[in-house]
């Protein structure tokens, strides 16, 4: 079926012109992401320690790599917000890397941030120029985070044992 010119094949809503593409949509999400990451890495994770690879932050320990994913999610719909989940996850420096490893490239065994930490939200939604919930994300990555590298052992010891990639709670 041959597309009409200026006709979008999927269409969202727009207050300004009344349609935006697909592409349009997915741009503007990633452009929230992308200033969510960069307030996030600039304001609080570099100075902690950590390197910015996409949407993974990343800090060495002894015997382990600490990893932070901001994982975006499918059904943010949304031009102007990103929803997103935040998973965190240990590489154990001594093991050979996880194949495959598609769920969360780079780790041995990881877990949504709720589950490590129950009580703390699932999921987030961020839209541009909302700094409160980059330090509530920093915070909240600050306390998992102390959480798996005072445990790595523990997920170490779980991951030999089991050969799971997931973090089952606390």
């Amino acid at each position: 079926m041959k597309r009409e010119p200026n006709k979008p094949t999927r269409s969202h809503p727009d207050s300004e012109s009344g349609w935006l593409s697909g592409s349009d949509v997915r741009s503007r999400m990633n452009q929230a992401g992308k200033s969510f990451l960069a307030g996030l890495h600039a304001l609080h994770m570099k100075p902690r320690g950590y390197t910015k690879v996409r949407g993974t932050f990343s800090k060495t320990g002894v015997g382990y790599v600490n990893r932070i994913m901001i994982q975006g999610s499918a059904w943010s719909t949304d031009a102007d917000k990103c929803r997103f989940y935040i998973n965190c996850g240990m590489e154990f420096s001594d093991l050979p890397p996880r194949v495959p490893a598609r769920d969360f490239p780079g780790t041995h065994c990881w877990a949504r941030s709720d589950v490590i930490m129950p009580g703390t939200p699932s999921e987030f939604d961020y839209e541009i120029g909302h700094s409160d919930l980059i330090l509530e994300v920093a915070t909240l990555i600050s306390k998992v985070s102390s959480i798996v590298e005072r445990r790595w052992p523990q997920y170490r010891e779980d991951y030999l044992r089991t050969a799971s990639p997931w973090i089952t709670g606390t």
